[in-house]
């Protein structure tokens, strides 16, 4: 189960929906959907070291769901 509350945080920091979903294991399709009349942030800047983290989570959570498929 999602934190919903840990996710509004996240949104109101100015995280994305694709960071939100990276950060807390969940679908972006559940960020769109939770998430959406919820207050939006100012985007929070990412520095190299973040983005390439974010990038891991996002092909880890695709390879998973790969792996789920076979």
């Amino acid at each position: 189960m999602v934190d919903k509350t840990a996710a509004i945080e996240l949104r109101a920091q100015g995280l994305t929906y694709k960071q939100i979903a990276a950060q807390l294991g969940c679908s972006e399709t559940w960020c769109r959907h939770n998430l959406r009349d919820g207050p939006k942030g100012e985007p929070k800047p990412m520095d190299g070291l973040e983005v390439k983290l974010n990038a891991i989570a996002i092909l880890e959570e695709a390879l998973k769901k790969l792996r789920e498929m076979l």
